[in-house]
């Protein structure tokens, strides 16, 4: 029995070395685990900071995008207001190239009228030239025949003179 004892004392000194090894061993994970979960509780803290961070980033970056996209819409309206104005400018350019092309028309025509008006010019100043000379001609012819006359009368006077002059005799 003693011996029984003895070997229940063993065995139990055994299971004590056991246990307290057991139990320095669970200790040091307990430590262990306790300095991961603090690590943990660190990274966990940390990366709560990193969202809040995010976060305020997500929030400046929606306003930013709600003013982009505002930017956007009143660029869009301004690009539609230029198009528009545009197509009314393009519609007033052909309005007035047609009145161009149309005052083109007229002022060949006009051309067209001032240069037959400069060959008539022309042949009304030759004409005139024409009829200047001619009565200068006339006027000759008239002086000469005024002239003649002046003569004739001149031969008729002393003729009649004569005449009286042989009838008185």
């Amino acid at each position: 029995m003693k011996e029984t004892i003895q070997n229940l004392e063993t065995e139990l000194d055994q299971q004590r070395k056991k246990s307290q090894e057991e139990k320095k061993s669970l200790e040091f994970k307990i430590t262990s685990l306790e300095e991961e979960k603090r690590s943990f509780e660190s990274q966990i803290s940390s990366l709560e900071e990193e969202k809040k961070s995010f976060e305020i980033k997500i929030f400046s970056l929606e306003d930013e995008k709600k003013s982009f996209e505002s930017q956007i819409t009143s660029l869009e309206d301004e690009k539609k207001a230029l198009e528009s104005k545009i197509s009314s400018l393009e519609a007033e350019k052909k309005s007035f190239e047609f009145r161009l092309n149309s005052l083109d028309e007229h002022k060949k025509s006009f051309d067209s009228q001032l240069s037959s008006l400069d060959e008539q010019k022309k042949s009304f100043e030759n004409q005139i030239s024409s009829l200047e000379e001619e009565k200068k001609s006339f006027e000759s012819k008239i002086n000469s025949l005024e002239e003649e006359k002046k003569s004739s009368t001149s031969q008729i006077t002393s003729l009649e003179e004569e005449k009286k002059s042989f009838e008185s005799k």
